[in-house]
């Protein structure tokens, strides 16, 4: 659990009404020149994958995890194969729930955040998968800055990418 003292710029979307612009939202903390870490139960959105590209062209390093179940769709596997072999700074894991005892735990997060070197990090959250229909369905995305809720957010994930990684090594991208 974590009280979050030093949140500013608080945004909260609702969808579908809000759509377009939670998903600008999300482009524009991806646009970031800092690095950025995705974690995703479904990952597909293509205006995502286009700014990703972007920003590693730029030199910008990133995370990101996805659970294994929707990476495994064909369409998803297929964008996510070509995404995980051409990106030079970022990293793409498949995974499970964190410390999951079974593989069939899914990792249902949607979250988003940045390292900032000009002030706090900006965070996007909520209930919206990152897929291309998700932004045109009923769900909500909060945007805020916090680099409490950064740190323990990145902590949390890179925890949980390491230990994807040590204990599901064939579920990788090669």
């Amino acid at each position: 659990m974590l009280k979050v003292s030093d949140m500013a710029d608080f945004i909260a979307f609702q969808l579908p009404e809000d759509g377009a612009l939670a998903e600008q939202a999300l482009l524009d903390i991806v646009a970031n020149p800092d690095k950025t870490y995705i974690d995703a139960f479904d990952f597909s959105l293509s205006s995502l994958f286009t700014e990703i590209e972007k920003a590693d062209a730029n030199g910008v390093s990133g995370e990101i995890l996805i659970d294994r179940r929707e990476s495994g769709k064909p369409a998803q596997k297929a964008r996510i194969s070509v995404l995980s072999r051409t990106l030079k700074n970022w990293r793409i894991t498949i995974g499970s729930a964190a410390y999951g005892k079974t593989p069939s735990q899914i990792n249902h997060s949607k979250t988003v955040v940045t390292e900032s070197s000009t002030g706090l990090p900006w965070c996007w959250t909520g209930s919206t998968n990152i897929t291309d229909v998700a932004f045109n369905e009923e769900n909500s995305v909060y945007v805020f800055r916090s680099k409490q809720f950064s740190d323990m957010f990145i902590a949390h994930l890179m925890d949980h990418i390491e230990w994807n990684r040590k204990n599901h090594p064939t579920w990788q991208i090669q």
